[in-house]
């Protein structure tokens, strides 16, 4: 009995020898906004900005804007279009040429990137970009956040200029610094989990 009981002593004085040598946990910080960090992200911008211009050069392609219109993907002009192939936006003889380019929403849609070769074929552009630099910083705060009712589906088309054809995608690779940011809603030391808005 008494050997039992200076085996539980031990095991409950080394569990307390444990606990007290627990490290603290470290205390949650995050960023604030600040000139410093604009500049970081001005300069790796103009960076990443010239060397995209350079390799748009050096492929001797030009960026092109077109038009994006959003169609319901039922519309009986797509009616056995696949994506990345025209089709006439409309039956008169006189309707522009389009390409179905993807799928999206109604109430976001464009921003996709188009160039021209030297013997004016359209394409869509591909990004690589070969990160030589990169900074992260955690931001005080939500961050950005989604809510609202989900968007209806949509094809996502885009309009080609008259006489234009449209080949495959080119992929454009040139190096690149980024900033990443990330959002921790840090309050007097403690995380404090953001509700996302109705």
């Amino acid at each position: 009995m008494r050997r039992a009981l200076f085996c539980a002593s031990i095991v409950i004085a080394a569990a307390g020898i444990a606990e007290a040598k627990r490290p603290p946990r470290p205390k949650l910080t995050c960023e604030k906004p600040s000139t410093h960090l604009n500049d970081r992200q001005a300069d790796f911008a103009k960076f990443t900005g010239k060397a995209f211009d350079d390799a748009l050069a050096r492929e001797m392609l030009t960026k092109v804007s077109l038009t994006a219109k959003a169609l319901r993907p039922d519309d009986p002009l797509l009616k056995g279009v696949k994506r990345g192939a025209t089709f006439k936006l409309g039956t008169g003889s006189a309707a522009p040429t389009a390409v179905f380019f993807r799928s999206g929403t109604m109430w976001q849609y464009g921003g996709d990137e188009f160039v021209k070769d030297q013997q004016g074929e359209i394409h869509a552009l591909v990004r690589k970009e070969n990160v030589i630099g990169s900074e992260t910083h955690t931001m005080c705060g939500c961050g950005p956040m989604g809510g609202g009712a989900v968007p209806p589906p949509a094809s996502v088309v885009y309009v080609l200029p008259d006489g234009a054809t449209y080949g495959a995608p080119i992929e454009l690779s040139y190096d690149a610094k980024r900033v990443f940011l990330s959002y921790s809603n840090v309050v007097d030391g403690k995380l404090v989990v953001c509700n996302p808005p109705p």
